[in-house]
């Protein structure tokens, strides 16, 4: 399966960082912890597609409460970026994140006599088995195991963000293996295409 894997490396690491990441993954999925991040960008004063943010509002339906509460930021990085000329405002799109320990509380609160089958659904979400969700270690400025909810998305226009803000409130940025975990993850849950529907055409 690696063999496969390697043909869609990223072509812009050089040959050391590919082989790197591919030794990384190698190891997947038991090496699920700190090097899914990096602090190597943390001067940079960009925002970057899997960046953690400490806080930005989130609502969703049908509440219409507004909260500040962390997030990871899903939008590409460079469509983000509030120097590019746009004809249309741009958005920041990201989904909230839950504390790991706090889900557990929830399931085991909503299912009490279902123990076993929580705590293995909770080792499938950190052996990143579950498409809906992406399993977050504690890292860097992430104090505590989290879950990005990639099913719970939010957005936000650049043009009425201050940037210096968010890189001031960044939580974590993601290492070269943490963010082709990262992408593999979003394009299985935003794109199937063997969803076996035969959709047809119009008449």
């Amino acid at each position: 399966m690696l063999s496969e894997i390697e043909k869609y490396l990223p072509k812009y690491l050089s040959q050391d960082q590919q082989a790197q990441l591919f030794a990384e993954l190698d190891q997947f999925p038991d090496n699920i912890h700190k090097r899914l991040y990096s602090s190597q960008r943390d001067a940079d004063l960009l925002i970057f597609q899997g960046d953690g943010i400490a806080s930005l509002p989130f609502t969703e339906f049908p509440t219409l409460e507004v909260r500040n509460v962390k997030v990871m930021i899903v939008s590409n990085t460079c469509d983000i970026q509030p120097n590019n000329e746009r004809r249309f405002p741009a958005c920041i799109v990201y989904c909230p994140l839950i504390r790991f320990n706090a889900y557990r509380e929830l399931l085991l609160k909503a299912q009490p006599k279902q123990i076993d089958r929580i705590e293995e659904h909770l080792a499938s979400v950190q052996r990143q088995e579950c498409s809906s969700m992406f399993y977050l270690p504690a890292g860097l400025r992430l104090a505590e195991d989290s879950i990005a909810l990639l099913d719970r998305l939010a957005h936000h226009q650049v043009n009425s963000l201050k940037f210096d803000d968010l890189v001031r409130d960044r939580l974590f940025t993601l290492s070269d293996y943490g963010f082709y975990l990262f992408l593999f993850k979003i394009s299985i849950h935003f794109t199937r295409m063997r969803d076996a529907v035969v959709r047809g055409y119009s008449d």
